[in-house]
């Protein structure tokens, strides 16, 4: 479990906003208020969340599986996430060649997709 504070760069006490999920790559919006960062969902997946200044957390993501990065794109209302979601079509991939290299392959292959914030669903 790892925890997720936030402390003014001129010292004092960091404020714990998250403990006891996983948390990493946290990034601030471009708004300066909101914190999006990657975190354990309650289906035990990473997923990407954001938390605004209220203290209140959105899922933005609800990918199959782990989302593993993501962007803003600069000056819009909108961001793209890469996760490792195994695509339909993953037995054919499985199939090709009978390896375990390529169903590994299959399994890594990612997807990006843009959402618009308006869409995000409380948590």
């Amino acid at each position: 479990m790892s925890e997720l504070f936030v402390v003014g760069v001129s010292g004092g006490k960091p404020v714990t906003l998250l403990r006891g999920r996983d948390v990493s790559s946290p990034r601030w919006q471009s708004d300066g208020r909101t914190l999006d960062y990657l975190a354990t969902a309650a289906d035990g997946s990473i997923q990407l969340f954001a938390r605004d200044a209220t203290g209140r957390e959105h899922a933005l993501t609800h990918a199959a599986g782990d989302v593993v990065d993501y962007a803003w794109r600069p000056g819009a209302d909108e961001f793209a996430y890469a996760a490792n979601d195994v695509p339909a079509d993953a037995a054919v991939l499985r199939d090709y060649g009978g390896t375990k290299k390529a169903a590994l392959l299959a399994a890594m292959v990612f997807t990006a997709q843009a959402r618009a914030r308006g869409r995000r669903q409380d948590r």
